[in-house]
């Protein structure tokens, strides 16, 4: 009976339109869930009932004569409407500074993987924490942050950028008490100028010869500080278009010790080092007695305190090579020390060479890298924050507390580094809020409502008309 079909129409359109409605008031109520991504409902028809198959033209008479009639479209009858899909939208929801430095976005596509039990689900929500192991984690199910583990020197294993699988990462891990280790001083590097005016040192020091002394801090494999103490002292007369010459010593290194009463509280190391340097007549430096290498203090022996042995470099610049004649009068570069006719103003710009520290902050860049902050100056890399990339994103699971899990339909995931594989950024230290536009949820609200209502208005008025129907028989 054709007053069924449309009762039975209509309360497939009020079930379509309660889903819906289920749909947006879910989406509503979590307009400020951290990496909620919205649903949305879509309607698709049922099946139809064939009340007369449709038929074809017949065929032209053979004589010519006119067709009486022609082909006939089939009749038939919906029976209603159902859901056609729910589907998860992930357009990007807005970004929300936090200061915090455990919190993290992603701007563009990709996800967190987090490891509960045995299982790995994936999430938009970077409100991680650390636990009281270190770990990062998410604090509403307790679920480990999932990426890969610097090595001690901060470096990555080869090809671990891309991985295809979760079981090929890490627990992410932040150990305050970390330690970094001390760096040996391999190299110093001066600057300033050498005044060319000075004089000689074996003449009478009121006539200008006095030494230029400069002292520059030096650490040992164990990252002991030690003062290094480097002596200047003019070697020739200054004379036009003659190179002039200084002489430099590097006799002790020396740090403080309060326990050796005998010598002052000091500890020295006698080195008894001697060069020179030598100065083309625009200033630049012609060479340093090393054919345009380097000057080396040779097996600075630290050992006795219980160091390793060590070379120190000091740099003064870049040579010109001797022997050769200059393009244009120009001989050198004025990249370390000078010897113009101006003050002496040498001094140390800087040495490579730190003590131990202890991890005291951290921060994640746009590539997902933890860096942590030391207590002796120096940055290292921890680990890194990689993300999952699915061929069908949509296809995920929703299992709760703002996780996904792997489906069927989704694919397998594929791990990479933000930035590098993927046009995806990190953001440390911000939020992504949902993507709920809350102005399209209402109207979606209006038409749920109306379609409810008027799919209820076809269940009365088929229920009017079967009563009209009963009432033929009074």
């Amino acid at each position: 009976m054709s007053f069924i079909r449309a009762l039975f129409s209509g309360v497939s359109g009020i079930r379509g339109h309660q889903t819906m409605m289920d749909v947006i008031g879910n989406n509503i109520a979590n307009i400020n869930t951290i990496g909620f991504k919205t649903g949305r409902a879509t309607f698709s028809e049922t099946f139809a009932q064939t009340l007369s198959s449709a038929t074809a033209p017949p065929n032209e008479a053979a004589s010519g004569a006119r067709l009486l009639r022609g082909g006939t479209n089939p009749l038939q009858v919906g029976l209603g409407s159902n859901i056609g899909s729910i589907d998860n939208i992930f357009s990007q929801g807005s970004l929300q500074n936090s200061g915090l430095p455990t919190d993290i976005a992603i701007e563009g596509p990709g996800l967190f993987a987090v490891r509960l039990a045995d299982s790995v689900y994936y999430t938009r929500a970077g409100n991680f924490v650390v636990d009281g192991d270190g770990r990062l984690i998410n604090p509403s199910t307790g679920g480990f942050l999932l990426g890969r583990l610097a090595n001690q020197f901060g470096t990555f294993p080869a090809g671990s950028d891309t991985v295809p699988g979760a079981d090929q990462l890490d627990d992410l891990q932040i150990n305050l008490g970390q330690k970094a280790a001390a760096y040996a001083t391999r190299t110093v590097t001066f600057f300033g100028n050498l005044d060319h005016n000075t004089t000689p040192a074996d003449t009478d020091v009121d006539e200008g010869g006095s030494p230029i002394t400069v002292t520059t801090p030096v650490y040992d494999s164990l990252g002991t500080k030690w003062n290094l103490t480097i002596t200047f002292t003019k070697d020739t007369e200054p004379a036009d278009g003659t190179p002039q010459t200084w002489l430099y010593t590097v006799q002790t290194a020396t740090r403080e010790n309060p326990a050796n009463v005998d010598e002052g509280g000091i500890d020295t190391i006698s080195i008894e080092f001697e060069g020179e340097l030598t100065f083309n007549p625009d200033g630049s430096i012609l060479d340093d007695g090393g054919a345009g290498e380097p000057v080396l203090v040779e097996d600075v022996e630290f050992s006795a305190f219980g160091a390793l042995d060590q070379t120190i470099t000091l740099f003064f610049g870049t040579p010109s090579i001797d022997d050769i004649a200059p393009e244009d009068g120009i001989y050198g570069q004025y990249d370390g020390v000078t010897g113009f006719a101006n003050q002496n103003s040498i001094a140390v710009r800087k040495q490579d060479g730190y003590t131990s520290g202890l991890l005291e902050d951290f921060f994640i860049d746009q590539n997902g890298k933890i860096t942590g902050k030391f207590t002796n100056g120096t940055t290292q890399t921890l680990g890194q924050v990689m993300l999952a990339n699915f061929d069908n994103v949509a296809g995920l699971s929703k299992i709760g507390s703002n996780l996904f899990a792997e489906s069927g339909n989704s694919g397998s995931p594929v791990f990479s580094e933000a930035g590098k594989q993927t046009s995806s950024r990190i953001r440390g230290g911000s939020l992504e809020q949902s993507n709920v536009d809350l102005a399209e949820e209402f109207s979606n609200l209006i038409l749920a409502q109306r379609g409810f209502q008027a799919n209820a208005k076809v269940v009365n008025a088929s229920d009017e008309l079967i009563q009209e129907l009963l009432n033929l028989r009074r």
